[in-house]
């Protein structure tokens, strides 16, 4: 099983673009959280997450090959998930609040798209207090705007899975 990230796959409000184009997506008009989507070969379970436009996280389950996946970005917190076996953890990790504090101390603007996002310090702390630790973690929807430590976020999470990656274009890990 793969993952390959796509530099424009990761904002909802971009489905009305793909569906003009004859694309079949999952969409905030046809998933329901909660409601288990069987396909022939996979099993997805979406969950609802908090951010300025609809959006979902997903549970995905590989029938063939018997991995799990969560998929859990544009979010501002973490829903209360069993995520113990977990193969690959695609979860976002949008920017480090000691930045943000350090930026506001020093009166140096940023832009608040931050708010909508998760911190480093919320993955790390919700990973710490759940005693999780998963095969694979991807940390995606990194902030562009210098709001993230790569090798402090390195360090960090690097602790609480077995194989650490940071989500790039064309990146393709194989689980």
């Amino acid at each position: 099983m793969s993952f390959s990230h796509s530099p424009h796959s990761d904002h909802s409000k971009s489905i009305n673009d793909f569906l003009k184009f004859g694309y079949d997506v999952f969409s905030p008009q046809n998933v329901q959280v909660g409601k288990l989507i069987k396909l022939k070969n996979w099993q997805i379970l979406p969950m609802q997450l908090s951010h300025n436009v609809k959006c979902y996280g997903f549970l995905i389950h590989s029938i063939i090959e018997n991995k799990n996946i969560a998929y859990i970005t544009d979010t501002t917190f973490i829903p209360n998930l069993n995520l113990t076996n977990i193969d690959l953890l695609i979860i976002e990790c949008n920017y480090d609040q000691d930045i943000v504090n350090k930026c506001e101390k020093e009166n140096i603007i940023v832009n608040m798209g931050y708010k909508n996002h998760l911190s480093l310090q919320q993955l790390e702390g919700y990973l710490k207090n759940k005693g999780i630790k998963v095969k694979n973690l991807v940390a995606y929807h990194l902030s562009n705007s210098g709001l993230i430590d790569i090798p402090k976020m390195t360090n960090t999470l690097s602790q609480y899975c077995e194989k650490f990656y940071i989500s790039k274009p064309n990146t393709v890990i194989l689980i």
